[in-house]
């Protein structure tokens, strides 16, 4: 009757998990702790992570919590776990898992920090543990079936929670600094020069966005806010593809933004538009690209005060000059002046406006950019921004 109870419960924590976008699968979807009965796992050459909804861990560590003995395989290139006259069969670089009743599953093999790393939940079970996955945590728990000392989900939750809160903390400041590392290492191989479009969205704007998948290079959208309100679509496609998004203005009026004599004016306008970004699309964004450029029509005043506020102010190495300029002469504008900025050491910036002609030049130029061995990348948070005021 308890074991009856138990799985109807880890059925629904598990349906909870998927359907609700709890921390579990959406905010931290390779971040999980384990628990044997009551007591948190420790484990410390390799961390358990979560890839594709299924929770790994190294085998090792999981062998010596359940008391199985191992071997290891040479000729088979194999991990044998044994228990009570049950085995498993774990196969490094043919992704397989065999069980002692017969059974064989395709299942993700691996190695992390020198520790093979393969299924909890299939190894677990078959040597008659209980598993469930506590959806707060997010917990991977497993059980023995003679333990009926076990606490309540919530009781271990509550207990155990700051330890799961300090190694969440250090998770994600290990997967930054992972992702900043393979960052450098990727720039390092492939030059970035920084492609960036203003005024959009508008009906070219989709053209743009198949022209950059196509080559495989992202893009920075400085947006207007009337635009991205009246064709949200294009907004929404902007963001899922892993480009970024910057403000551009409400008004695009130098009138409005510059010649009003006050400091605060082009912060309210990027302030208000951030605002909108957030309500409408769930996100926001601290790069802004001023209309006409931060010089010379901005003040001094304004633009410290735009940047007290946290903003990061883009200029331009390199104008288009697409919006007086033919396809061709788009290309001639910029292909040039990208080889000597990179020989200085400086990811160009590029200027483009979401305009016909430039998606008709655009090819050309990605393609050059591929074959000269750069990268078009999103501006993203650790790039400094480049403006005229700090330059």
């Amino acid at each position: 009757m308890r074991k009856s109870i138990r799985m109807v419960l880890a059925m629904f924590f598990m349906m909870t998990l998927f359907m609700s976008g709890t921390a579990f699968s959406a905010s931290y979807p390779d971040f999980i702790v384990v628990v044997k009965d009551n007591d948190y796992v420790n484990f410390t050459d390799a961390k358990p992570e979560v890839i594709e909804g299924r929770t790994f861990v190294p085998v090792r560590t999981l062998s010596e919590l359940m008391g199985m003995e191992v071997e290891w395989n040479a000729t088979e290139n194999k991990v044998v776990l044994r228990k009570d006259g049950k085995w498993c069969d774990i196969y490094l670089g043919s992704d397989k898992l065999k069980f002692s009743n017969g059974d064989e599953i395709t299942a993700k093999v691996y190695v992390k920090n020198q520790r093979t790393m393969a299924q909890f939940r299939a190894i677990a079970e078959h040597f008659d543990y209980e598993v469930s996955y506590i959806a707060n945590g997010p917990i991977a728990r497993f059980v023995s079936n003679s333990n009926e000392a076990v606490e309540s989900e919530e009781e271990l939750y509550n207990r155990i929670k700051g330890t799961i809160d300090a190694e969440r903390k250090l998770y994600l400041e290990e997967k930054k600094a992972k992702e900043e590392e393979a960052r450098k290492a990727e720039e390092a191989k492939y030059p970035t020069v920084y492609l960036t479009f203003d005024d959009g969205p508008n009906a070219n704007t989709p053209r743009i966005l198949d022209i950059l998948k196509k080559y495989d290079m992202k893009a920075t959208f400085f947006l207007l806010d009337g635009n991205m309100k009246r064709y949200p679509e294009y907004t929404r496609r902007i963001i899922s593809e892993g480009h970024s998004v910057g403000l551009h203005s409400i008004s695009h009026d130098k009138n409005k933004l510059y010649l009003t004599g006050s400091a605060y004016s082009v912060l309210n306008e990027m302030s208000a538009q951030n605002n909108n970004l957030k309500n409408i699309f769930g996100v926001s964004t601290d790069l802004v690209r001023v209309p006409y450029g931060s010089k010379p029509l901005m003040t001094s005043s304004q633009f410290w005060t735009l940047r007290s506020a946290g903003y990061r102010v883009w200029d331009w190495h390199i104008d288009s000059l697409d919006y007086k300029s033919s396809s061709s002469q788009i290309y001639r504008n910029v292909v040039p002046n990208i080889a000597p900025k990179v020989w200085q050491g400086i990811a160009p910036v590029v200027l483009f406006h979401d305009k016909s002609q430039t998606a008709d030049a655009l090819p050309g130029i990605l393609d050059y950019l591929k074959k000269s061995g750069y990268k078009s990348r999103a501006i993203g948070p650790s790039a400094w921004n480049y403006n005229w005021w700090e330059r």
